[in-house]
């Protein structure tokens, strides 16, 4: 009798702590997901006159939407204000010790609608984040296929 006892004792002790342990996994936050907005900016204005922008932010669709601004002041030179924008982007971020390392956005629409479009921030060895552009579609009979990687920007400090 004493086993049986101990026994279920000790099961119904196992059972309220793995449903503890439930409770509180669920109720945690999700570490991985990525957040709404993110803003990278250099304003490197009286030096070499440019002006960058990078913001990613996540649409109603749950996608997100990356928008590069580049604003070019030279001594002497025209102004030039040109935007890139890239829509229903798929975004993972990688962390180490709660910061942000890397942010991969992706969007591939080829065959059908057009092209492949990765873009990255990684975070350099002095704390700011580096950008890097790749794109690439299919040929057709209208344009050749293209595959082409960029950087859009070194040294962006994150705004958020």
């Amino acid at each position: 009798m004493k086993t049986f006892v101990l026994v279920s004792l000790f099961a119904s002790m196992i059972a309220c702590g793995s449903n503890a342990q439930n409770s509180e996994s669920a109720s945690a936050p999700d570490a991985s997901k990525p957040h709404a907005r993110y803003s990278f900016t250099l304003d490197a204005r009286p030096l070499d006159g440019n002006f960058q922008n990078i913001t990613v932010t996540r649409d109603e669709y749950g996608t997100y939407i990356a928008n590069y601004h580049l604003v070019t002041s030279g001594f002497g030179s025209p102004v030039t204000d040109t935007n890139e924008e890239f829509y229903s982007l798929e975004c993972v971020e990688t962390k180490a010790a709660r910061k942000l390392q890397k942010l991969a956005c992706a969007v591939d629409l080829r065959p059908a609608d057009g092209q492949l479009v990765e873009l990255t921030l990684t975070r350099n060895e002095e704390g700011r984040y580096d950008a890097v552009l790749h794109t690439a579609s299919y040929g057709n009979l209208i344009s050749p296929a293209t595959d082409v990687t960029r950087d859009l920007a070194f040294g962006l400090i994150r705004q958020n």
